[in-house]
């Protein structure tokens, strides 16, 4: 989590995922700091088996001399026609 210094400047959040076809499952609230996942069209995301995508977070603050770091996860969505354990 990152933390503005002083803690009342506003932090403005944003993300990227490298693998820019998973955009499409993602909804991100930066306001609420959430994500939400769904994709319902298809398989063609998930692969054979599953596919990592590699997610990024970045806060920012300070409008004169911003400050920010980011943070990582890897969604993995997998195909629940392989193991419906997967759903």
């Amino acid at each position: 989590m990152y933390i503005a210094d002083p803690a009342w400047c506003e932090i403005l959040y944003s993300y990227s995922i490298i693998n820019v076809e998973g955009d499409a499952v993602l909804t991100f609230d930066a306001v609420g700091r959430t994500f939400s996942f769904n994709y319902t069209v298809d398989l063609d995301l998930c692969g054979l088996s599953s596919t990592d995508y590699q997610i990024a977070v970045t806060g920012t603050s300070g409008p004169i001399v911003p400050q920010s770091d980011t943070a990582t996860f890897t969604l993995t969505l997998k195909n629940p026609c392989i193991d419906p354990t997967f759903v």
